[in-house]
């Protein structure tokens, strides 16, 4: 019989581990190797045809109790081992690092800074505060510094919005501005607003991304001509506007020039620019979501003007639609929504489109939305949405988002996704 001397039987004297000071991993590496051989040497041992058949059974079934034992105990141990390595890993990484970082060249935390906080002001903020020289790395790289997020009372004022826009001066990437607002009925924001837009007058030549967010902007009726309806944005690629419907501004910025603009952002609202602009958008998401005073901030949309609107982007390539939590909506009956059989949106270089609602409509969703995968069009047909629960109030969690991914002018048909349930289903007319 195979044997190895410093295995015992269970009759005899205990099997003695090997020691666990450090270096143990040679001695267990050399236990399981002998182990292993054997375990090879088992079946050989129940082929001893000189032996009964029913004592033969008994040996089978001991090494077969045993090698089951190990292999339960190897699966432990292999887990054990592989978790034990992600952290000692972890562990030696973070100690070796804050061991040897200040033999870093200022080159390779540049590269690092680059990596980890490009367009995150927040991540540029918390870097320059570990230490001085972190700092003096920071404030050497434009880059780090050129999204600006400015927020009345919780967040960075107007001057220092000024001071972080002049710390990326030399930079060629441009600025990230975005205008945000928190009480829906202060006069004061409105002020605030409008010294944005100052601070935008200042830096046009250089700001890539803008985000207006125009949530307080109805408080006051009469600040209207202080706005700006002239500008210039030369180096503008990407532009949201989020509107809600009681807004007095009215679309203040459709005749800005911006030559440079391909992506398009609505939420609550479709940007109104000049169809010479519309017709260079390569990207546009339209977002709708509900206020707490429905009555007055209801997003009366229809889906004849999305689609007239869509129209418009003829150079479109990739659409996001987000059906959020506009109560309207799921309080209609459907009977009661609008027919759109012959609305077609002439999308001949689309290859995207995402659609977002809330749950407990997806199937109402699915079965009045028909996307025509035959050339390049998509009919848009009325669409319902609803919250599970029955409330008024929708949240994230219990959306239900559904894809098409497709090159529209060579499908034969829409497939759509439930990211929530798997299921997939073929869209037809």
């Amino acid at each position: 019989m195979a044997s190895i001397d410093w295995i015992n039987s269970k009759e005899s004297t205990p099997l003695k581990i090997p020691s666990l000071s450090p270096g143990f991993g040679r001695d267990i590496a050399g236990l399981l190797e002998g182990i292993s051989k054997h375990i090879a040497g088992l079946p050989v041992d129940g082929e001893q045809l000189s032996l009964p058949d029913s004592q033969r059974i008994s040996h089978l079934k001991r090494h077969l109790n045993d090698v089951r034992d190990v292999q339960r105990a190897l699966t432990s141990l292999s887990n054990t081992v592989a978790s034990s390595i992600s952290s000692l890993e972890n562990q030696f990484s973070a100690l070796f690092i804050r061991d040897r970082y200040s033999q870093f060249p200022d080159d390779i935390f540049t590269i690092i800074f680059k990596s980890a906080a490009f367009n995150d002001f927040r991540s540029a903020i918390s870097i320059s505060h570990v230490c001085q020289r972190f700092r003096s790395i920071a404030l050497s790289i434009p880059q780090l510094w050129t999204s600006i997020l400015p927020k009345k009372g919780r967040g960075m004022s107007v001057e220092n919005a000024s001071e972080v826009a002049g710390r990326s001066q030399h930079s060629a990437l441009g600025l990230t501005v975005e205008m945000q607002s928190f009480d829906p009925y202060a006069n004061g924001h409105v002020d605030y607003l409008e010294s944005m837009m100052s601070f935008i007058s200042v830096h046009f030549s250089r700001i890539s991304t803008l985000t207006l967010d125009l949530g307080t902007a109805h408080a006051v009726a009469s600040k209207n001509k202080s706005w700006s309806t002239k500008m210039s944005l030369p180096v503008l690629e990407s532009l949201k506007i989020n509107a809600p419907p009681s807004t007095r501004l009215e679309h203040f910025y459709r005749d800005w020039s911006v030559p440079s603009l391909h992506i398009l952002r609505g939420r609550n609202c479709m940007p109104r620019l000049p169809s010479d602009v519309l017709s260079k958008i390569t990207y546009f998401s339209f977002e709708v979501e509900e206020y707490d005073s429905w009555d007055d901030n209801r997003v009366r949309w229809l889906l004849i003007e999305l689609a007239s609107y869509l129209n418009k982007l003829t150079s479109v390539e990739e659409v996001s639609m987000d059906f959020d939590c506009d109560q309207v909506h799921y309080r209609m009956m459907e009977d009661a929504l609008p027919k759109l059989q012959t609305s077609q949106a002439q999308l001949s270089r689309i290859s995207r489109l995402s659609f977002t609602a809330p749950s407990g409509r997806v199937d109402v969703v699915a079965s009045r939305t028909w996307i025509s995968g035959f050339g390049p069009h998509i009919a848009f047909l009325p669409v319902t949405t609803a919250n599970a629960q029955g409330t008024r109030s929708c949240r994230r969690s219990s959306e239900r988002t559904l894809y098409w991914r497709t090159s529209i002018s060579n499908a034969r048909g829409m497939i759509v996704r439930s990211s929530a349930s798997q299921t997939v289903s073929p869209l037809s007319g």
